[in-house]
């Protein structure tokens, strides 16, 4: 699935996004707030390890 980070700053999902296609031993950096969607992924494996494995996290700074 593809990751789609939507273009307005505002947070509306207006149709302008920037496509960005999964490849493999990637990481994707983009702000907290940016408003965006992950597309399906479908595998016909019964194995996990043949699917998507996402992990995903936040960096803090002090306010």
């Amino acid at each position: 699935g593809d990751l789609l980070l939507h273009d307005d700053e505002e947070g509306n999902a207006n149709g302008h996004y920037t496509r960005i296609a999964p490849i493999n031993n990637s990481l994707v950096f983009f702000p907290a707030d940016r408003l965006h969607e992950v597309l399906p992924v479908t595998c016909d494996s019964a194995d996990p390890l043949d699917g998507r494995i996402t992990i995903n996290g936040w960096f803090h700074t002090p306010e």
